[in-house]
């Protein structure tokens, strides 16, 4: 995915800090003990010392690195190579000791404790989309973004049933183990995005961080930030006629 769409996406989906600060270190975390994982794996039986740690390590460092090279950001390319190291020597020196010390039966069980630790992880990043003002359609259905309680409780709507609240509560709740799926997958790519936002709101790229909350206020405004993963309009693009005119004039006035 495009460098500026990425950090659209990621901008529009995390606005408050409780979203931000749970992605960013729990994404940091699910990555830790994914690593943790990894290194249970031997690579080779000529080189002992090389285990799956490393293979991940390496990928993650070329993966990140060459992001963050084509987007021009040189200094986010030494922290996206320096990270997957600094992890995973954390691992060896600190987590993976600490994990078969405390899980009974040795190396599979300490294996199991870091697979649960990075589910947790990704628990943690999925249940702090809660508090957004807004979510997308996809997650709680409809023709907009809107809050869970908004969903929920159908503010701005006829007056539903006690039965119809409980099942859409169910919705949503049904809603979080894909999201903590989702969020496994998308910690190992989008770990640095979080990162890089603290280095700029910290003054690294002054122009590029402008140019991305620019983007930022024009798709929020526009009450329709992103379908899915692309541009501007939310699944309203699929709801009547009138619902499709209003958002094509909105999008309209953000070009």
């Amino acid at each position: 995915m495009a460098f500026d769409l990425q950090c659209y996406l990621y901008q529009v989906f995390h606005t408050t800090w409780t979203a931000r600060l749970g992605h960013l270190f729990g994404m940091t975390s699910e990555v830790l003990f994914l690593l943790a994982a990894a290194t249970s794996l031997p690579l080779t039986s000529t080189a002992p010392g090389l285990h799956g740690g490393h293979a991940l390590a390496a990928v993650l460092c070329a993966w990140h690195g060459a992001v963050a090279l084509r987007a021009g950001l040189r200094l986010w390319a030494l922290l996206a190579l320096a990270m997957p190291i600094a992890l995973l020597a954390t691992v060896e020196a600190v987590v993976v000791p600490a994990l078969h010390a405390t899980a009974a039966g040795g190396g599979p069980a300490a294996v199991t404790s870091a697979l649960l630790a990075a589910l947790a992880s990704a628990a943690v990043v999925a249940c702090s989309h809660l508090p957004e003002p807004t979510i997308p359609p996809r997650a709680i259905s409809g023709h907009r973004w809107r809050s869970v309680p908004d969903y929920v409780l159908g503010w701005g709507e006829a007056p539903l049933s006690a039965l119809h609240k409980l099942g859409r509560g169910l919705r949503v709740a049904a809603f979080l183990p894909l999201g903590v799926v989702n969020e496994a997958w998308a910690g190992l790519r989008l770990m640095p995005y979080g990162w890089l936002f603290v280095a700029m709101r910290l003054g690294y790229a002054p122009v590029r961080w402008a140019e991305l909350q620019a983007r930022e206020a024009a798709g929020l405004a526009s009450g329709q930030p992103a379908p899915d993963y692309v541009g501007v309009g939310g699944d309203a693009m699929f709801a009547p006629e009138a619902g499709r005119d209003e958002v094509e004039v909105r999008r309209h006035s953000l070009a």
